[in-house]
């Protein structure tokens, strides 16, 4: 029998503990032969991160046991926390950030390779019997960390000197050795520039003293390249290297031949990523030496298979909503998908064929098709621009609305802000349409995905363009007919979390919102950020140049929700870790006394243990347990 309840208070056998106690988050992946190896964080584990084998026997196991977990801190948002050889595995260890080998041919223990007081690994590479990483020097008083390259041999069971091989650029990404072992192609960078707005794609020779012979390939002169890989060698053990370039105004993939660079799918669609974390892949080499394509187009994920030298190019229909991480293994591929009906997962799939296998779902929970919410991704008019989003209906096949009724909508804005809103089957976002919950997860401009034009929309508007898109989804969907634009929500993390702050902040179209680990204060933010994103926001918020350190101060004051709270009237949640080094916990704690001495209703809950992020189980279920309460006690 079907129930009619009011919209926010369906009753839902999907609690906290089911959506966020259990789940597991995927980051690395790598094939070796005929197996496939990743990453997986475990809330039951206090969030360690294990590596897990999935052997051709079909048998899964742990590479690594506790205490050991694998996870970079390079950039501080890390990623490339293991490198794959012939039957040896390096990985980053979390506690000390050192290197230890792993002999996949037995059960010993981890083997220590490096220990460096204040060096961290990342993006690890193996050929024969030798290393090369990208590395990060924090030196006692210095300003700012070193970033290069190292090689590392590997012809002992003790701890080995590391080498610096390539320096003198502030940051280093995907270095990719050559099938011969005779080159090294790699990715870089240097302020004030983030990856995605400016990087070169550079190739060198290796030789026993180092490298030699670099030159740049392309990017740089406001051109991003990503992600070179190597091609299967071919005559005269010679390879093609493939990368991502944006040169056209999209991430379009490319191929350096014969001293050459040729667009191999032109597309107004993006290819790339934004390269918040290393190992990040798009695209990869099957054995026949056809390349495996992810691309968005228009928001929506699609698959294609191109013969690199046909430069030919064909659409593959699949069921999934969100790939990431494409792993070539055999003539099939490796990813981490999502679909309508499945939350995140590691699937073997071939390209020509439409069925899927299974190795590992982040979560075991499955909910009946009737009360799956299927986002649909919509363009909507802002203004004489437009932006995107995904809407999530609510859902329960036991319990209607009273007739009219309009459900109230909680808008999500993602981090970055130069990030994606995720597609697919997402518990959490059940979580709240299971309850009668509308929920939309914007992709603002300044969105990845759409782009170099769409991104750059919001430099010099952070705090602007963002809130507008905000607010004119929930008006698209209220003239729809969708949703009660009367009840509506803002919710978001990190950079997600200031859009939160400054909607709540200049407008009164929120009932209320939530603030994981957002920014509130841009000034205080700038004197203690990290080097990865020292002046990543100086471009969204427009700082003039030129400007001296009081100037500076001011300017970012007088953008910062902080200083905007004469008309601060909406109901708050913090929500908190202790040990963030991206956004310091003095950011929520500041907007939090100044809210509460205005009276306003505001809750701040803090995390010991937790970063930029929260791991542990019962702290995501917290989280959501207390959002929940905030906002129902509003409807």
């Amino acid at each position: 029998m079907v129930k009619i309840e009011k919209f926010g208070f369906w009753q839902s056998d999907l609690s906290a503990e089911r959506v966020a106690g259990k789940a597991l988050r995927f980051s690395g992946l790598e094939t070796s032969k005929d197996s496939v190896f990743w990453t997986e964080s475990r809330p039951d584990e206090a969030g360690r991160s294990v590596i897990v084998k999935r052997g051709a026997d079909g048998v899964t196991k742990d590479i690594i046991a506790a205490p050991f977990g694998a996870s970079s801190r390079v950039h501080e948002y890390g990623g490339g926390e293991f490198g794959l050889g012939d039957n040896i595995l390096v990985f980053v260890n979390a506690k000390d950030q050192d290197l230890y080998s792993v002999d996949l041919n037995g059960d010993t223990a981890p083997v220590r390779l490096t220990q460096i007081a204040d060096m961290r690994f990342a993006d690890i590479q193996i050929f024969d019997n030798y290393i090369i990483a990208v590395a990060e020097l924090h030196k006692p008083n210095a300003d700012m960390p070193e970033n290069f390259l190292i090689r590392l041999a590997l012809n002992s069971n003790s701890v080995t000197e590391v080498e610096k091989i390539v320096t003198g650029r502030d940051f280093y990404a995907y270095p990719r050795i050559s099938p011969c072992g005779k080159k090294l192609a790699y990715m870089a960078w240097d302020l004030p520039y983030m990856p995605w707005q400016n990087a070169e794609i550079i190739l060198t020779d290796i030789e026993e003293t180092g490298i030699a012979n670099e030159r740049v390939i392309a990017g740089g002169d406001g051109v991003a390249c990503f992600a070179p890989i190597w091609g299967k060698a071919v005559q005269d053990n010679i390879a093609d290297l493939y990368y991502i370039s944006d040169e056209t105004g999209y991430g379009n993939l490319y191929v350096f031949r014969d001293d050459e660079s040729i667009n191999l799918l032109p597309i107004e669609a993006e290819c790339g990523h934004p390269n918040w974390v290393f190992a990040m892949r798009s695209f990869d080499i099957l054995s026949n030496g056809n390349i495996a394509l992810r691309i968005i187009e228009n928001g929506i994920y699609k698959l294609a298979l191109i013969d690199p030298l046909g430069n030919k190019a064909q659409m593959v229909d699949t069921a999934f909503r969100n790939i990431d991480k494409i792993t070539a293994i055999d003539n099939g591929l490796a990813a981490f998908v999502t679909t309508d009906d499945d939350a995140e997962m590691l699937v073997l799939f071939s390209p020509w064929a439409v069925n899927f296998g299974v190795l590992r779902k982040s979560s075991q929970e499955k909910l009946p098709r009737a009360d799956v919410s299927v986002g649909q991704v919509f363009k909507y008019a802002v203004g004489d621009a437009f932006a995107y989003a995904i809407y999530y209906p609510p859902v329960n096949a036991n319990f209607i609305a009273e007739e009219g009724a309009l459900p109230p909508i909680i808008v999500k804005a993602h981090g970055g802000p130069t990030g994606i809103a995720g597609r697919g089957f997402n518990s959490k976002y059940h979580y709240w349409t299971h309850r009668g919950f509308g929920l939309v997860d914007l992709d603002y401009r300044g969105s990845f995905g759409y782009g170099r034009d769409y991104i750059k929309q919001l430099d010099g508007n952070w705090g602007i363009s963002d809130v507008v898109d905000a607010i004119a989804a929930i008006d698209y969907l209220a003239k729809q007919g969708k949703v009660n634009a009367k009840q509506a929500f803002i919710t978001g993390g990190s950079a997600g979390g200031f859009t939160v702050l400054m909607a709540l902040a200049t407008s009164d179209a929120f009932l209320a919102g939530t603030s994981y680990y957002g920014v509130a204060d841009l000034g205080g933010l700038a004197k203690s950020t990290h080097k990865f994103e020292l002046k990543y926001m100086d471009e969204l918020v427009g700082l003039p140049n030129g400007f001296n350190e009081e100037e500076t101060d001011a300017f970012f004051l007088n953008r910062s929700p902080l200083s905007k709270l004469d008309n601060y009237k909406s109901p708050t949640l913090f929500l908190q870790g202790l040990d963030d080094k991206v956004v310091p916990p003095e950011q929520s704690q500041a907007i939090y006394e100044a809210l509460n001495a205005k009276n306003i209703t505001t809750k701040l809950l803090t995390f010991k243990g937790e970063g930029h992020g929260f791991k542990k189980a019962e702290n995501n279920i917290r989280s959501l347990e207390e959002e929940l309460k905030f906002y129902q006690n509003l409807l």
